[in-house]
């Protein structure tokens, strides 16, 4: 469990992760490795991912054709996921802070805690994991995710209750 949180702040409320770094800097693999290992303590937590329901609408999780529709699904799962009561990882690169805003925007009536991770992975690895994955996204697009973030870093002001560098 991430310090920030209580095991009161988890049984008795939805609290939200928001992971926030450019591609190929380990957002899916923490958030897949932290929902194993809070299911072993004993502990729920959903994984939403604009890439994983791109993949369900359009078949490719690159396809960017359907953003509108993938959206309208995030908003979707979010709100239902968090007034059940779940603890969610929202795992998307939100290296922009109008994105960021908009989901701290349409959850903050449905959480207890907001928690931002925020990726210090440098540029060099990010573009080295890139290519060792199925999908490779064009160098420029990570390139300039990575500076928009160095650049407008998640701040607390934005509305979260923490913000943790890994």
């Amino acid at each position: 469990m991430i310090d920030i949180l209580t095991q009161e702040d988890i049984e008795y409320g939805s609290n939200l992760i928001m992971l926030v770094g450019p591609p190929g800097c380990g957002k899916s693999t923490y958030a897949k490795n932290f929902v194993e290992q809070e299911k072993k303590n004993g502990t729920e937590w959903i994984i939403i991912s604009p890439d994983a329901i791109r993949k369900e609408i359009t078949g490719d999780e690159s396809d960017q054709t359907q953003n509108k529709t993938v959206f309208c699904q995030v908003y979707s799962d979010l709100a239902k996921y968090l007034d059940r009561g779940f603890n969610v990882i929202y795992d998307a690169t939100n290296c922009r802070g109008v994105y960021r805003y908009k989901i701290l925007d349409a959850v903050r009536e449905h959480v207890n805690k907001i928690i931002c991770i925020m990726f210090t992975t440098s540029m060099l690895v990010c573009l080295k994991n890139n290519q060792k994955r199925t999908r490779v996204v064009p160098e420029e697009v990570i390139e300039r995710m990575y500076f928009t973030l160095k650049n407008h870093p998640p701040t607390i002001i934005e509305g979260y209750d923490a913000i943790l560098k890994v």
